[in-house]
């Protein structure tokens, strides 16, 4: 400390000096002075700028330890620098599918439209399309067929153009007429044939069906008539006692009303005995027995065609057909 105060209070003497002093003499006097051994040597002064003390704590280091000190502070810093343990991957939760919107329930069918549906199968069953067209098998209508369309031509109206031919035919010669009317029979003979031949090439079970769906279509459509199919193959429903008396034994004078000769009929079928009507009622049974076998047969074979059709309808609305 005491050393420390004498080179601070020699400094100041320097400095405190002429500025032009030479450089010698101050050596001189700094020589003179008595420093204690534990003291360092005081060199030549340097220029007064110069500190004569220590402002950081780095600085009464040496160089080496200062860089060492550095060097261990960093290899502290890169040791603690761990590298980050990987994280376990995460493994991705299975995103749940939404459940598929159940389809609204369809609203039943009205009566109206049931029936509606109903009729148009009826009809599809009846065969209503695929019977042959006929021709016309009377006079008139043949006359006006070959009329209208030249008459329609010329005149402005409907009404006069059928005017027009109805006068045409009244006025018709007696030998054009026979030519109508020889026109109107042949075309019947080929409606008949050509109808035949349709019926024939049909199941007989097809026909059955058809006439079972136009009963039902009489009933539901009231404006329009759908007559029976004719089909020798079809068993004929028995004629009971009664009627079969009266084709064999009952007669019907000419010029007497068929009302009452029904009413006789009548009253002698009651009054016969039990042994001639037992004739009439056997004959019955065995027609019944018979007309019950045949039509058990065609009923089944029927049933089991509609169902081979409901199946291949629900089959074609599963997978309906693509457009080309």
């Amino acid at each position: 400390m005491l050393a420390t105060s004498v080179s601070r209070a020699v400094v100041r003497r320097v400095a405190g000096a002429a500025v032009g002093a030479p450089t010698a003499s101050l050596a001189r006097s700094l020589a003179g002075l008595s420093i204690s051994s534990s003291s360092p040597a005081v060199t030549a002064p340097r220029p007064a700028t110069v500190r004569a003390f220590a402002t950081s704590p780095y600085a009464a280091l040496p160089e080496g330890k200062e860089k060492k000190t550095k060097k261990k502070a960093a290899a502290k810093k890169a040791a603690a620098k761990k590298p980050a343990a990987k994280k376990p991957a995460t493994k991705k939760k299975a995103v749940a599918k939404k459940p598929a919107q159940k389809k609204k329930a369809a609203k039943p069918p009205t009566p109206e439209q049931q029936e509606k549906a109903e009729i148009k199968e009826l009809k599809r069953r009846a065969l209503l399309k695929l019977a042959p067209k006929t021709a016309a098998v009377r006079p008139w209508n043949i006359f006006v067929a070959e009329k209208m369309p030249a008459e329609r031509a010329r005149t402005s109206t409907m009404g006069d153009a059928i005017r027009a031919v109805k006068a045409e035919f009244d006025g018709l010669s007696y030998s054009e007429m026979q030519r109508l009317e020889s026109q109107a029979a042949a075309n019947k003979e080929a409606n008949e044939a050509a109808y035949k031949a349709w019926i024939v090439s049909l199941p007989v079970d097809v026909v059955y069906l058809a006439n079972r769906a136009r009963r039902r279509l009489a009933r539901l459509v009231k404006d329009k008539r759908f007559p029976k199919l004719v089909d020798d193959r079809l068993p004929r429903t028995p004629r009971n006692p009664f009627v079969q008396y009266i084709q064999s034994e009952a007669t019907f004078p000419a010029g007497r009303p068929v009302t009452d000769s029904f009413r006789d009929a009548a009253t002698a079928w009651k009054s016969l005995p039990d042994y001639e009507k037992r004739r009439f009622e056997d004959q019955y049974a065995a027609d019944k027995n018979t007309y019950d076998t045949e039509m058990t047969a065609i009923r089944a074979q029927a049933n089991k065609r509609v169902k081979a059709d409901k199946a291949a309808d629900k089959a074609v609305a599963k997978n309906p057909p693509q457009p080309f």
